[in-house]
């Protein structure tokens, strides 16, 4: 009963996902975090009322975490993989090998990756220069909170000696 109930939530965060992506263009990742927590809680309710016992409840969760996880890395990994893009590009058609190249080369990513980053409203360009608006604000803020949490930067640092 568990993976039947998990199973149907995951479906419909996904569903739910979609629907909001196209409705109100929400960020990626914001979106479905918002989409699969409320997910989350319906799906506990369900399992708690229809489970009952507390091991096939946590199974349950697990589920639907591992399939959210699962599901939020390949649509990240869609976005940012040079393979992935360079694979989508050659679905439209053949590409040449220069045009490839030119097409991915350092300045290129570079340009694309700054693209992305202002069309998701992380910075602005004034001036000539970049600046983080106050969402890249809030973003690198939880982001910093995390490194520290996990000791990001001391393992860093102490890899690179």
């Amino acid at each position: 009963m568990s993976l039947l109930l998990a199973f149907i939530a995951l479906l419909c965060a996904i569903g739910a996902h979609v629907a909001l992506r196209r409705a109100t263009g929400v960020g990626i990742v914001e979106g479905f975090v918002g989409v699969t927590a409320v997910g989350g809680l319906a799906l506990l309710a369900a399992l708690v009322y229809r489970a009952g016992p507390i091991a096939e409840t946590i199974s349950g969760l697990l589920i639907f975490a591992f399939g959210c996880e699962l599901y939020l890395f390949l649509i990240t990994f869609s976005l940012s993989s040079i393979s992935a893009n360079m694979l989508s590009r050659l679905l439209r058609g053949p590409v040449s090998v220069a045009e490839l190249g030119r097409a991915y080369s350092g300045e290129e990513m570079a340009h694309r990756r700054v693209e992305r980053l202002v069309g998701a409203d992380l910075v602005e360009q004034r001036d000539e220069k970049m600046y983080l608006t106050r969402r890249g604000g809030r973003l690198v803020a939880v982001m910093s909170g995390l490194r520290w949490l996990f000791a990001h930067d001391r393992r860093t640092a102490s890899t690179a000696r």
